[in-house]
């Protein structure tokens, strides 16, 4: 399959398509299973070839981990702007 490889400036890979969409993007042919179509961000670009960066895929897994659930986030959020109503209320803000 070909495609076209957007590179940042450390040659990582930030995106592909199946046409080119900047002038400096890369073309490269890779089979329709290759890993990059699916997770393209893990994978930078050298001499030519396409080179799996683990450390770099395993600080992203780290990292996801840490988010908090999304009804924990609102259930903050919540907490927090009932504290802000409370004191603007007693301020006589409100």
């Amino acid at each position: 399959m070909k495609i076209f490889l957007s590179l940042d400036a450390d040659k990582r890979v930030i995106a592909w398509g199946s046409t080119k969409g900047k002038s400096d993007d890369v073309e490269m042919v890779v089979p329709d299973t290759h890993e990059v179509l699916k997770n393209p961000f893990v994978f930078i670009y050298s001499n030519g070839s396409l080179q799996k960066d683990t450390a770099y895929q395993q600080k992203i897994i780290a990292e996801s981990s840490k988010h908090v659930p999304i009804d924990e986030r609102i259930h903050i959020l919540e907490r927090e702007n009932a504290d802000i109503w409370y004191t603007l209320m007693v301020k006589g803000v409100l």
